[in-house]
């Protein structure tokens, strides 16, 4: 129907008759017209046709308010049950509310983005967002089911049944949300705990912590992806980003610092504290490791322990290795048995075994020489491939590379050349002294090991060949403390000259030509005979 003034008009009957329905449909119909009436009055009804609203005149009669859309329920005001609207609503009353509540399992089957209901089965209030159901929270507060469960965040708990786990706290995006049976777990983070069913005792607090734990027990990891990939392995502890990352069924293992054991599997019993330590573990175990990027590279190397950062950090499946100190051990990949006390100790070992080190710098040039042991600041620091040596002392047998089977004890005590073999050196070119409680020497003298035995063919003559000398030493021996000092001895190379002919004498030790030494105990057996054709002599003499 379309606008009537609300004027009748004198006219004819017909004409007054056909004026009175019109208005009369008008009044029916609400008037309707689209936009705004040209004659207007005070609270008169109006259907806009072109919005479908229906409108009432203020009592000013200036303007229009909308009551509401016709074309839906109640105008789209609050239904009473079962209909939508849109638009404000306004609860004036101060006592309550009531919203749908319901089970888990009476969720509308089509929910709108916006809608809140009360869940009986977790005790929460929930709403819907993002295409799923999330908590807001509990009558408690935050969500406190019967069982002593708090719960929030969307999916979190999701598998709660009400009656089985207990005592779980999760809070974040399908933190625990497979949890069934497990108890006294603690989720806090986007899929913390995420597929943990029956697992108890669990503690995974930043994103993804413990995201695959299935019924592994009493684990802690602290930080995002922390644990990740563990499923059976218990009582383990991750503290720190992607810290026990990869760890499945690993047990008792300790990581803290980012990254630390992160590509474990299945290693059990091994302790890492420090950034990237024990970083490329896979199955090695019972590890103990302190220090940065310590044992960073050892897969499946058992029973180590390295102290300091870098310590063993080039350690692959090598077993039964100590480095306690910065770089101890550094390169050492598959040398067993070690042990490194002290920064750079040893830094240069790669596949040798058996070494004992103790001191800063001590043996840090082995590469593949094993069983040495050396104990002081810098000993047996040039040592490559040497073996077997025994090395006590400041410096101790730093000159030694390739030789084998020495001994030296005592400040910068090394052995006759860098090559030199089965040598025994007490003390520097300092001692002026050798005491002992007992004063002989012994040496392998048996019968049984000695063969071609006759009477030795040098003796007076030989004895009074020799020049024994007084001297001064120099500085060339690279001990100023016996500059200008006066002794008596004998010169190497004199002793060389006269031993030409019976060299089996074995009086000078020439392996170093630069720096030649005398065996003077060498001339014992020569005094000897020297004495006994002196007493010949005597004898003679006296018979005569």
């Amino acid at each position: 129907m379309a606008e009537h003034d609300f004027i009748i008009d004198n006219g004819t009957g017909s004409a007054v008759r056909t004026d009175l329905n019109n208005l009369f449909q008008a009044i029916a119909s609400n008037n309707s017209k689209s936009g705004a009436l040209t004659t207007n009055y005070a609270y008169q009804w109006h259907v806009d046709t072109s919005d479908g609203n229906l409108k009432i005149r203020n009592a000013a009669n200036n303007g229009y308010v909308t009551v509401g859309p016709v074309a839906t329920t109640n105008f789209g005001l609050a239904p009473l049950a079962g209909a939508t609207f849109t638009g404000k609503v306004i609860h004036n009353y101060t006592s309550s509310l009531n919203i749908p509540s319901g089970t888990t399992a009476q969720r509308d089957g089509s929910p709108a983005v916006g809608m809140l209901r009360h869940n009986s089965t977790t005790n929460e209030f929930e709403g819907y967002n993002n295409g799923a159901w999330g908590s807001i929270g509990g009558a408690g507060g935050v969500s406190s089911d019967a069982q002593s469960n708090t719960v929030g965040g969307t999916d979190a708990g999701a598998s709660f049944d009400g009656t089985n786990a207990t005592d779980n706290t999760l809070f974040g995006k399908s933190a625990g949300t497979s949890i069934t049976t497990g108890d006294n777990n603690t989720a806090v983070g986007a899929q913390a705990v995420d597929s943990t069913t029956t697992g108890s005792n669990v503690t995974g607090i930043g994103y993804r912590s413990l995201q695959a734990n299935n019924s592994g027990q009493q684990n802690t990891a602290l930080g995002a992806d922390s644990m990740y990939s563990n499923t059976t392995g218990g009582t383990n502890v991750a503290v720190g980003f992607m810290s026990l990352y990869s760890n499945t069924t690993g047990a008792s293992n300790n990581a803290v610092g980012a990254n630390a054991l992160d590509a474990s599997t299945t290693g059990s019993f091994n302790n890492a504290f420090g950034q990237n330590a024990m970083g490329a573990n896979t199955t090695g175990h019972r590890n103990s490791v302190v220090g940065q990027d310590a044992l960073q590279a050892n897969t499946t190397g058992a029973q180590n322990t390295a102290i300091g950062n870098s310590a063993l950090a080039q350690n692959t499946t090598a077993d039964n290795n100590v480095a306690i100190g910065n770089n101890a051990l550094a390169a050492n990949t598959t040398g067993y048995s070690n042990v490194a006390i002290g920064m750079n100790t040893l830094d240069a070992n790669t596949t040798a075994h058996g070494q004992t080190c103790v001191g800063q710098g001590a043996g840090t040039a082995i590469t593949t020489g094993a069983d040495n042991t050396c104990i002081g600041y810098v000993s047996g620091s040039a040592i490559t491939t040497g073996q077997q040596n025994t090395y006590s002392g400041v410096s101790a047998g730093d000159l030694t590379t390739t030789g084998s089977n020495n001994t030296c004890i005592g400040f910068t005590s090394d052995p006759s050349s860098a090559t030199a073999s089965n040598e025994v050196t007490l003390g520097n070119s300092s001692i002026s002294s050798l005491r002992c409680a007992d004063t002989s020497i012994s040496s392998l003298s048996d019968r049984r090991d000695k063969t071609d035995i006759v009477d030795l063919p040098v003796g007076l003559d030989f004895i009074n060949s020799l020049l024994p000398r007084k001297f001064k030493w120099q500085t060339r021996e690279g001990v100023p403390t016996k500059d200008g000092t006066v002794r008596a001895g004998f010169i190497a190379q004199e002793l060389q000259e006269a031993q030409v002919g019976s060299e089996y004498l074995d009086l000078v030790m020439d392996s170093n030509p630069d720096k030649l030494e005398a065996k003077q105990g060498k001339l014992i057996p020569v005094l000897v005979k020297a004495i006994q054709e002196l007493s010949a002599k005597v004898t003679a003499l006296e018979a005569g």
